[in-house]
């Protein structure tokens, strides 16, 4: 059929009408597709810096440093600082340093987050380590608090936190402090601070229990391994405070039952999908007792901080904790990169073993010990749940030698100077004064040491190179008493190990001067810190390694111990020897030693035992008997308590039981914990 007036089919016009539209519309389509493209690109190229923008980025940071959360120096107002050009090398090896030149304490702000409760005893911790020309930082209190114009000049500003109010928190054994310890991260950024890199947070140590970089593994189990410790100190990028201020809020209302602010802040970098960059010279030191052993085997890296202070002792003995602090600092200014680095090196003349960590001690030991050994903190300290638990440590540890000869010297660091005709620092460590028990072995005594000299050069650059410890050489000494060090870089090939072929050691344990009447004195195996009770002095706190010891060359130690329960009273003992000629018994209870001592008046009610029991202690030829804290008598006491399971009688038992075996390998391996007592 036609059209009346072409004759051009009609299907066919429609046909080709439809086509031409359907090319047109996808011309525009892809007209448009093109056009946004090449506009978004323009617009790309014209507005990028380097890849500089963006919510973790800054124009004063490369994009290395974008996601960055670094455990760094304790900002808290009960530890010491010391932020400097050594400890803002951490922050350097956490990103990559801008065209603006390397990080600078100018380019740092401090977080310090604090309690009006405490805040008149932790501010002189702060005014130890805070240079208010050089530094910023801001300190918030949870309320307002006197001022004092002392402070003024001396001591970051001070503002209130923001209410918290609003907040849940669910956790019955923390506190809700912990939100507003937080957002300190948040409320420092929003004062709008120039020319920042870094945010150095903190918290209030006197309520959490938190944790640190070197944190023991059961605190790492509670928390998490991947969590920033606040009082151990964290360093947070400016991009990354940027991103974490704008969700906080929601992020803090999500986790009501977490405990403290560390693991809040940790939940929320865990959001943001931010990992923990960890820094193993920032100490959170989470331990009670004496930090001796930690101090005196710093790893090597630099030292930057020092926290809970107030739960440990001074770490220079007969001075308050803020004097011992003080006295610290006279090293740091000298050479900081150096602060508390260990050396290691050998009197090959004398036998003996030497470590040196700058600036606070000096150990001489008889022998010689591989680095490997004196690399390792020696156990000084407790936990901080106070238990003696040595496996509780995410790092190696060595116990306290109760052996007489290896007991070390210790010398404290006393002054220091420089000389500049050397270009050396010269700083002197004073002998510490305390009773050392007699020692058998044929090698010189390290006891006629009185002062020990260490030269060292100044290497500010020490941790711009490879990590590697220092050397250092035993010098000739003029004047008597006094042994000369010298420490550095290590020299071409040097290796001071290569004295170990050359040294033969005898061995000979020491014997008493008599059977009961023994010198408690020459059996003081003590700690570093710990003291004999002179009279007229005031008696103080202490801590003391104790362990079982074995008995000496010809002795027989019998430890004993006894249990009570509501079915019946059980007696243990075990027998270790050197030798059949005499009998030492070594009990926990003071009073049935004194009993066996002294005896009991005739109306006693143990008169009767007593007096058969030192009755046949008169047929053996010497005897000696002594009391030991509980925790030497551990195998004793499981003997007792397995007493119980037998039936009435007397038992000898020919093999170590299963049940108390690693109690009996403990006393043979020489393990010792820390006891508090009265001196």
């Amino acid at each position: 059929m036609r059209s009346p007036k072409s004759g051009t089919p009609i299907a066919g016009g429609v046909a080709v009408a439809q086509s031409r539209t359907l090319h047109r519309l996808l011309f525009l389509l892809i007209l448009f597709v093109t056009v946004t493209y090449v506009v978004y690109t323009l617009k790309l190229i014209s507005t990028s810096r380097a890849c500089h923008d963006g919510p973790f980025s800054t124009d004063t940071l490369s994009s290395s440093s974008h996601s960055k959360t670094l455990p760094v120096t304790n900002a808290t107002a009960s530890s010491l600082k010391f932020l400097n050009t050594t400890s803002l090398a951490a922050l350097r090896r956490a990103s990559r340093e801008t065209n603006d030149g390397q990080t600078e304490l100018r380019h740092v702000v401090f977080g310090i987050a604090a309690s009006s409760k405490l805040w008149q005893q932790r501010k002189n911790y702060i005014k130890l380590w805070y240079k208010a020309k050089e530094m910023r930082g801001v300190v918030w209190l949870d309320n307002r608090v006197k001022k004092d114009e002392n402070d003024n000049g001396v001591l970051p500003p001070v503002r209130i936190s923001g209410d918290t109010s609003k907040f849940s928190y669910t956790n019955r054994q923390g506190h809700r402090s912990a939100i507003r310890i937080s957002r300190i991260v948040s409320e420092t950024l929003r004062l709008g601070l120039k020319d920042v890199r870094w945010f150095v947070m903190g918290d209030d140590d006197n309520r959490f229990r938190d944790g640190k970089p070197i944190a023991d593994s059961e605190e790492n189990i509670f928390f998490s391994y991947g969590m920033a410790y606040g009082g151990g100190g964290f360093a947070i990028s400016y991009p990354l405070a940027k991103a974490l201020h704008k969700m906080q809020d929601r992020c803090i209302q999500r986790y009501p039952g977490l405990y403290g602010s560390d693991d809040r802040m940790q939940a929320c970098m865990a959001e943001l999908g931010v990992p923990l960059t960890k820094e193993i010279g920032f100490h959170q030191y989470d331990v009670y007792g004496n930090l001796f052993g930690l101090l005196a085997a710093h790893p090597v890296t630099p030292l930057v901080s020092l926290h809970h202070l107030d739960v440990v002792e001074p770490i220079f003995p007969n001075v308050t904790r803020v004097e011992a602090l003080q006295r610290l600092t006279i090293p740091m200014k000298l050479d900081s990169a150096g602060l508390m680095q260990q050396s290691i090196c050998y009197d090959k003349s004398k036998s003996w073993t030497l470590s040196i960590s700058w600036g606070f001690a000096v150990q001489i030991f008889r022998g010689v010990f591989s680095p490997r050994e004196m690399e390792m903190p020696s156990r000084t300290f407790l936990n901080w749940y106070r238990r003696a638990d040595y496996t509780a440590y995410a790092f190696n540890t060595r116990p306290v030698s109760r052996n007489p000869c290896q007991k070390p010297f210790v010398f404290y660091f006393s002054k220091a100077e420089y000389n500049s005709t050397m270009q050396k620092t010269v700083t002197e460590y004073e002998r510490h004064r305390v009773p050392h028990p007699e020692c058998r072995w044929k090698m010189a005594d390290p006891s006629s040491v009185d002062k020990v000299v260490v030269y060292k050069k100044p290497d500010p650059h020490l941790w711009d190179r490879a990590p590697r410890r220092n050397c250092c050489r035993v010098l000739k000494s003029k004047e008597k008493g006094t042994v000369v060090i010298d420490v550095g870089m290590c020299r071409e090939g040097e290796n001071n190990l290569n004295i170990r072929t050359k040294m033969k050691v005898e061995i000979s344990y020491p014997t008493f001067m008599s059977t009961r009447k023994v010198d408690q004195k020459k059996r003081n195996f003590s700690g570093a810190h710990s003291q004999l009770p002179v009279a007229g002095a005031i008696r103080r706190q202490v801590y003391r390694q104790v362990g079982w010891t074995p008995p000496v060359e010809g002795w027989v130690k019998w430890n004993l111990d006894g249990s009570v329960t509501s079915q019946g009273a059980s007696n243990g003992g075990v027998l270790r020897d050197r030798g059949d000629k005499s009998v030492w018994f070594e009990s926990d209870s003071i009073t049935a030693v004194n009993f066996v001592k002294k005896g009991v008046p005739h109306h006693h009610p143990c008169f009767g035992i007593v007096s058969a029991i030192r009755k046949d202690l008169d047929r053996i030829k010497q005897d000696h008997d002594s009391h030991v804290f509980h925790v030497g008598n551990f195998v004793a006491d499981a003997l007792a308590d397995l007493g119980h399971s037998y039936p009435l009688g007397l038992h000898v038992i020919p093999d170590v039981p299963i049940s108390i075996s690693h109690l009996v390998f403990s006393d043979c391996s020489g393990v010792c914990f820390p006891i508090l007592c009265l001196v």
